[in-house]
């Protein structure tokens, strides 16, 4: 698997998900979608991020600040190669890693694939699929699990319809600092938004 770099951004949005690309340095005329990313990893693509914690005895880790379940049944992998040791997969990852998780939302994870491509802050693309727990609307910012996501630059198309607590958001780009932002940019299809009825759990 290949750790690719955004260029200019774009947002595509449908069937009660919203999709956010965001905006990179380098090269100036590619483009990283979450359809790509999924096309790519797998359609279960739930987090691709750097392992901020782990957890052994809850067996939880803190992905690009999501917390992920692990279960019984949760496999594992190293670059493609299966792990089949639960317990020592689990001892392998450490902080900073870089893992695609796979599966459900408000469920424990379906796999675990540790990549080989060491996580760089301001460069290695992240993609995290999770529900909106709060909006600062005057801030452009959401909060998904731990990760806070300005969607600033996105406000300014004409199309853009207000990101809500609830929603399911799709969102890819590149955090500046290790735990900081992660910044959307460009919607072009934000008049195909719809809401997602669904509330976060308390």
């Amino acid at each position: 698997m290949k750790n690719r770099k955004l260029g200019f951004a774009s947002t595509l949005v449908a069937g009660g998900i919203t999709m956010f690309c965001c905006a990179a340095v380098t090269p100036a005329n590619a483009e990283v979608t979450s359809a790509q990313l999924k096309n790519q990893y797998g359609s279960e693509l739930q987090v691709l991020g750097d392992v901020e914690s782990i957890d052994l005895a809850r067996g939880v880790l803190v992905v690009a600040g999501q917390h992920i379940s692990i279960a019984k049944d949760t496999e594992f992998s190293y670059n493609g190669i299966p792990v089949e040791d639960q317990v020592r997969a689990l001892r392998m990852i450490q902080p900073g890693d870089l893992l695609a998780v796979f599966g459900p939302l408000d469920a424990p994870v379906h796999s675990v694939s540790r990549l080989k491509e060491a996580y760089v802050a301001g460069a290695t693309t992240l993609f995290v699929k999770a529900k909106v727990f709060s909006v600062q609307q005057s801030m452009g910012r959401a909060k998904v699990d731990q990760l806070g996501v300005d969607f600033t630059p996105a406000m300014a198309d004409a199309e853009f319809v207000k990101v809500e607590p609830g929603q399911v958001i799709e969102a890819v780009g590149i955090q500046p600092t290790a735990g900081g932002l992660l910044s959307t940019n460009f919607p072009v299809l934000a008049s195909m938004v719809k809401t997602s009825t669904s509330a976060w759990p308390l």
